[in-house]
Order: C-alpha cells, then structure tokens, then sequence
C-alpha cells in the first residue's frame, strides 16, 4: 500500500469537508493523526523486524533489507591537522549552542572569547564548506561518506 491508496481509504472513511475552516481543521487533525500512527506503526514494524531476525523466520514472499541513507562527515580532526588554514576558513559552531544568528564565523569568534578551547567540543565543519573551500580531489581526503542504517523493511521477492 502507497500514501495514495492510504488517503483514498481515510477520505472514503473520513470524507474532507467542503468548508474551509472545517477543511483546515480536518487537515490538522488528519495529520496529528498520520504523526501519532507512523510512531505506533514504526514501534510495530521494529518489533516484528525483530521477530524475524531473531527467531530466523523465512518467507517464500518477502524478504528482510536493511534501509539505509547515505551520509557524508568531515573528518575534522584529519582536516585541522593537515588543513588548518581550511579548518580556520570553515569552522564554526552550531546556532543553538550560541542561541542567536548572528553568522557563523562571528558566533564561533564570540563563543571562543567567552569560552576560549572549550568551545572545541562544540566546533563544526560541513562539507559544503570544505568542498567549496578546496578541490574536489583534496576534499575527498577530508570526508567520510557511506550509508548509516535506518531501518530493517520487509519487502517483495
């Protein structure tokens, strides 16, 4: 079952009302409700996933995969080692460790004042800044990329 075939099943149940005040608030009802169910039927999914890992179940109609996303990191320790001018160009911390916007580089700089190597713990370097800084050839050397697992699914054979 996709979204489409999902919705059409809500709405033949649940039928949209014409009114735009009353389509706005079904609206937001419909989506506090698909919110609430995705995490019930998540938890669910995981546990059956895990029944079938666990216990070795097999199926002449579905299979097992693992979901994954790719992801790419610098590896920031490797770049303000061999790359301290790029570090410097590129580093940052996080707006909601500064709690205000006031730009990156200008939060870093007030941060270290106040807080001096402490702020360390808490310095960040994308990769769009890395690649925009350097080559791509020379920015591959600086970034981790691969996939992180998400979820197991079952799907069709």
């Amino acid at each position: 079952m996709n979204a489409e075939e999902f919705a059409a099943a809500v709405f033949a149940a649940y039928p949209v009302p014409e009114e735009t005040f009353a389509k706005a608030k079904w609206m937001g009802e419909a989506a506090d409700a698909c919110q609430v169910l995705a995490k019930r039927y998540r938890k669910e999914e995981a546990a059956l996933t895990l029944a079938i890992r666990t216990e070795g179940l097999t199926s002449a109609e579905y299979e097992l995969k693992e979901l994954t996303r790719p992801y790419s990191r610098v590896n920031v320790d490797l770049l303000k080692r061999e790359r301290p001018d790029v570090f410097e160009e590129a580093v940052h911390v996080k707006q909601a460790f500064a709690e205000k916007t006031l730009g990156r580089r200008r939060l870093y700089d007030l941060v270290y004042d106040a807080i001096g190597e402490a702020v360390a713990e808490h310095e960040v370097v994308t990769v769009t800044d890395v690649r925009a800084l350097l080559p791509d050839a020379e920015a591959a050397l600086y970034i981790a990329e691969g996939d992180e697992f998400v979820r197991y699914a079952v799907v069709c054979r």
